[in-house]
């Protein structure tokens, strides 16, 4: 018996921010929306500005979705930005990069995966070598998410940010390394990418 057909629905970009007076991004986005097509999206950026928040390096980006020979779907997404520098210096990796990843089994059973890989990462100047799943840091103005890892779409996806800013009680929201992926039954909505 063939495993129930799913939709496939995976999302990645290297950064967004928003405030009260400015939308940025997302930047380099790969989106693979929604669909029971097996496919794969994939976006690069040499570089990007977000006056007065952020400058970053090389982004690279992808979203697929795949069906194997046994009918089993995977839905991946993956994004790396390089040369991170956030508020001035507050936050500074070398690279970041966030993969998130929904597989499903003969039943159409879902199981999702997140992982974060940072590069010389420092927040206030001290060094966060290895993070759990939603570490957060307090700084002054706000705090850092790293590692962050979302369940979405009823458990069967997962959103995952390799650096999550937030500022002044949440005015100023900054995400940098963004991938999301799930597998959607058929009659059922999309997460929100």
């Amino acid at each position: 018996m063939a495993p129930p057909v799913l939709k496939f629905d995976a999302h990645g970009y290297g950064a967004k921010a928003t405030g009260p007076l400015f939308t940025a991004g997302p930047l380099a986005p790969s989106d693979l929306t929604c669909t029971t097509a097996p496919g794969s999206v994939s976006n690069n950026q040499a570089s990007a500005t977000i006056p007065g928040l952020a400058t970053l390096g090389a982004i690279a980006t992808n979203a697929s979705g795949t069906t194997d020979s046994a009918g089993l779907q995977t839905a991946t997404s993956q994004a790396t930005v390089a040369k991170v520098n956030l508020l001035g210096g507050l936050v500074t990796a070398d690279a970041v990069m966030a993969d998130a990843k929904a597989t499903d089994d003969a039943a159409g059973t879902v199981t999702t995966t997140g992982n974060v890989t940072l590069t010389n990462l420092k927040v206030a100047g001290a060094a966060v070598t290895a993070a759990a799943p939603n570490t957060t840091i307090n700084v002054l103005i706000g705090t850092v998410i790293v590692n962050e890892q979302v369940s979405t779409a009823g458990g069967n996806g997962i959103a995952v940010n390799a650096i999550h800013v937030k500022l002044l009680g949440n005015l100023v929201d900054t995400v940098v390394g963004h991938a999301a992926a799930a597998l959607v039954p058929t009659g059922t909505a999309c997460p929100t990418p």
